[in-house]
């Protein structure tokens, strides 16, 4: 499979997970082009572990990259308290961060990250060897 080249701010932001150690499975478009499928959308999705220490790690991350909520349809982000246990209450976060946008589903499809970790191979994505989803298809469109 040849090398892809994946938009700078979706690296910087796997290194950043990568270095905080939040357990995590890249989803969405991203994780399509991976595998050779074309995307034309930028936005890094992952899905978190959701114990409680992956979230505190998560939380300090989020709080790092200067993460805000991006409402659909909003121009204007929204300061919100990305604690652990706020994070725990909502099953998809749409954040812009110092890095780029980063989107959280903590249940795609109705699916957790057990479930879509047992589905994923590691792939070394600049420099930083990160969980890519491989049935991308079925959870995709949710992304």
């Amino acid at each position: 499979m040849a090398a892809v080249s994946l938009p700078p701010d979706a690296l910087a932001l796997l290194a950043a997970l990568d270095a905080a150690s939040v357990d995590h499975v890249m989803i969405g478009e991203l994780a399509a082009a991976v595998h050779g499928q074309p995307w034309a959308n930028d936005t890094l999705v992952i899905t978190p572990a959701r114990y409680g220490r992956n979230l505190d790690r998560l939380s300090r991350l989020l709080r790092d990259l200067d993460a805000a909520w991006r409402v659909e349809g909003e121009v204007e982000v929204l300061d919100v308290d990305l604690c652990a246990s706020e994070l725990m209450r909502v099953d998809r976060w749409r954040l812009l961060t110092d890095q780029g946008e980063l989107d959280l589903e903590f249940a795609p499809g109705g699916l957790g990250y057990r479930e879509l970790f047992r589905d994923a191979r590691p792939f070394a994505l600049g420099g930083t060897v990160v969980q890519v989803l491989l049935a991308f298809t079925a959870i995709a469109g949710r992304s």
